[in-house]
Parts: structure tokens; C-alpha cells; sequence
């Protein structure tokens, strides 16, 4: 395991700095930045990348300053969206950026994506390279479609890598599968890093959200009361993996039936909090849990850790993953730290914990 675990670190170090920093540019292609502060801005700033646009297949980064950002006419009473089939190019959203977009607080409860109940919130199509989501709150979606929040690669030929680091998902509602999160990376791979889902509902099942991909990261998320009224439904996170995934370090707790769903066995699935699974049995069950969490009040929305929780300090010295949250905290680079969406503040300079 030890190997395994080695091996694994080194390809996630390898990608963060597509995850956590400025995308470099792709050989050969164009990079275009802009910064929003409004929704009509945003709109125009995803059209500008998109087929068609004026910066279509150059690798485009769109830094959206702090504030709320509701669908409606500035997105034509659809969601927020971005299209490129053109197979150049890649697009990184990013929010918690300050006025003018020279400096960032990476906190998602900063930049609130909001689907004012009335459609999806975001919608996002890559056929290759990469698309990343960092930083937001998408929230308060409603659809008859999949992925009422967010919504990445919902096309047979949208193979790009996918990253979503370091939001908060909630609220959002679908009549059909997947409320929270619908995402596909194709035969690429796909990364859900620090993330907070909560309180999302799919009639039809999976009110957390449906991931499909070659190779899949589910690291350090909190996957929490998310509903369905499906009476045999998952209420939690479909995980389909055609090569392999890893789930590490994650909260999975109050979901209606299932927190997780693995949809093959083609999972390694350790050190997590585990309130129910289901589907396949995975390739290796490390160290995990089935606790209360302890969060502080699940019900007005704060999932952070009590300072009696067993979860803090609970992850062996190899789970040292650089996953940063939602809040804009780094896990440790040595000693123990937490399961879970947030990486709680006793722990995040590296204190031992035990």
C-alpha cells in the first residue's frame, strides 16, 4: 500500500500546478486572462472563449472578482456556460479574486455562482486538454437535466481532463440524476479535490452527483445530506471508473442510503468516513471509517469539525496529500491531519496532531 500510495502522491503533486496555479500556456497556443465583476461580464467572457469567440481554442483563464453572480438575462435564462469542440486550447474558471484581479483570497464562500432556482448554475464542455473549477459556491440550481449545479462534459467526444478544487456545491435540485455534480473527464482524467457538496437532492438518485472518468481523484471532499426520494436510490456520489480511482480521505455521512456509489470495482477507496456504501466491492479498503463526524451544525450549514471530532488528526502520516479546501487552507506537508472537506486550522501548518 505504502508503494501505491507513493506512486500516487507523485502524479497528484505532478498535476497541481494545473489545479492550484496558473495554467501555463500550451505549446504553439495563445493565453487570454480576464477579469469579471458582474454577470453579464462572465457571460461574455465564456462566450469570448468559446467556439466562435474571439479567443476560442487559446488557453483561457477567467478570474471573477469576489460578489454574487445570478443566471438570468445575462446568460439568456440559461446556466452560465462554455463550449469548445474545437480540441485546442483549455479554460480554468477561477473565483476570489480582488478588484482588478491582481491578487486572490481562495475561499469559495467569497464567489457565489447562483442559479436563482430557475435553471442550472454552470454548464462546461471540453472536448480535450483541460477544464478546471476552483474556488466558487454554485448553488441554488434547478433542472430536469443532470448536474444541476454543475454540470462538465455531458457529450460522448468530451474526453478533456477535469479539475473542480476547493468549491462548495449546494442547494441545487434536478427531477433527474445527479443534483450536485455532473462531471466527465472521457478517457482523461478527472479530479475532485476539497471540495464541500451538501444539501443537494436528485429525484431520480445521486443528489451528491455522478463522476465518469478513466482515472478518477475524489480527495478530501465532504459528500453530506444530499437527498434523493428515489426509495431504493443513492442519495450520495456515483463514481464510475473505467481504469482506476482513488477516494481518500473523505467524508461520506447522511446521505439518504448510500454516501458513495462505486459503479465498478476498479477503486481504491481508503481512509475515508464512510456512513453507508454501495454498489461494488473496491480493490483496497484501507483504514476507513463509519463515525459520526461530528460536524458543528450540519443543519445551518457549517460542516467544519467540533474539536472533539474523531475525525481531526485521524489520517496516518501518508495521507499527505496537497489538496487545498475551500477556505483557501493547504493540508499538512508532514504529520497527521483531517478527514473531510476542510483542512481545520490546528493542522494546517503541519502541527503533528498526535
Amino acid at each position: 500500500m505504502k508503494t501505491i500510495l507513493s506512486n500516487h502522491v507523485c502524479k497528484i503533486a505532478a498535476f497541481a500546478v494545473f489545479a492550484t496555479a496558473l495554467l501555463a500556456t500550451s505549446p504553439g497556443i495563445q493565453a487570454h486572462t480576464f477579469c469579471v465583476t458582474t454577470a453579464a461580464g462572465l457571460q461574455n467572457a465564456m462566450n469570448d472563449s468559446s467556439d466562435g469567440g474571439m479567443y476560442a481554442g487559446e488557453d483561457n483563464q477567467v478570474r471573477v472578482v469576489k460578489g454574487t453572480y445570478k443566471t438570468g438575462a445575462a446568460t439568456g435564462n440559461g446556466p452560465f456556460h462554455y463550449l469548445n469542440l474545437s480540441g485546442s486550447g483549455s479554460f480554468t474558471l477561477w473565483g476570489g479574486w480582488t478588484a482588478g484581479c491582481g491578487s486572490k483570497t481562495q475561499k469559495a464562500a467569497l464567489t457565489i455562482l447562483d442559479g436563482n432556482h430557475a435553471t442550472r448554475v454552470l454548464y462546461l464542455r471540453q472536448v480535450a486538454n483541460e477544464v478546471a473549477v476552483i474556488s466558487f459556491t454554485i448553488q441554488n440550481g434547478e433542472t430536469n437535466k443532470s448536474g444541476a449545479g454543475l454540470a462538465i462534459n455531458d457529450a460522448l467526444g468530451d474526453n478533456s481532463a477535469v479539475s473542480v478544487q476547493g468549491n462548495i456545491i449546494r442547494n441545487n435540485h434536478t427531477t433527474n440524476l445527479a443534483g450536485g455534480i455532473n462531471a466527465s473527464s472521457g478517457t482523461s482524467s478527472l479530479y475532485l479535490w476539497g471540495n464541500l457538496i451538501i444539501n443537494n437532492s436528485a429525484d431520480s438518485g445521486y443528489g451528491a452527483g455522478e463522476l465518469v472518468s478513466t482515472i478518477g481523484d475524489v480527495v478530501r471532499n465532504t459528500v453530506s445530506n444530499n437527498t434523493t426520494t428515489t426509495a431504493d436510490g443513492s442519495g450520495g456520489l456515483y463514481l464510475y471508473d473505467s481504469n482506476v480511482g482513488y477516494v481518500f480521505y473523505n467524508i461520506f455521512w447522511g446521505n439518504t442510503n448510500s454516501g458513495i456509489h462505486l459503479a465498478t470495482s476498479n477503486v481504491q477507496l481508503d481512509y475515508n468516513d464512510v456512513g453507508t456504501s454501495a454498489g461494488f466491492d473496491p480493490i483496497s479498503a484501507v483504514g476507513n471509517v463509519s463515525v459520526n463526524p461530528g460536524f458543528v451544525d450540519a443543519a445551518s450549514g457549517d460542516f467544519h469539525l467540533t474539536a472533539d471530532s474523531p475525525l481531526l488528526g485521524a489520517m496516518p502520516v501518508d495521507a499527505q496529500f496537497p489538496i487545498v479546501d475551500s477556505e483557501g487552507n493547504s493540508s499538512p506537508a508532514y504529520g497527521k491531519s483531517d478527514a473531510g472537506g476542510y483542512n481545520e486550522t490546528i493542522f494546517k501548518y503541519g502541527f503533528d496532531g498526535g
